[in-house]
């Protein structure tokens, strides 16, 4: 729930992206580690195996909203600095 909050607010995307991709990482250890819980045969999962292959759906989902984001922050910056540029060249005039 915490992580999900951070996503809220801007400034913390970049955290909570972080955060999420080792999260992420964590959930699927066990498709490597517990084998039994989570293939049935080659190729075939268990219920267990389908929720964590689910997650790649949140980790594409939360790639897409960190690079959606960073674009869109990006010309923002470029204009606050801009802007700052011409106050300092108004006021040095």
């Amino acid at each position: 729930m915490a992580l999900g909050t951070l996503w809220l607010f801007g400034k913390y995307t970049k955290i909570a992206f972080v955060l999420l991709c080792i999260h992420m990482f964590c959930t699927f250890l066990p498709m490597v580690l517990l084998l039994d819980a989570t293939w049935q045969f080659t190729m075939v999962l268990t219920r267990v195996g389908q929720y964590i292959v689910m997650n790649l759906v949140l980790l594409a989902s939360a790639y897409f909203i960190f690079e959606h984001w960073q674009s869109l922050r990006k010309p923002i910056v470029e204009f606050q600095k801009a802007s700052e540029s011409v106050g300092r060249e108004l006021v040095l005039d």
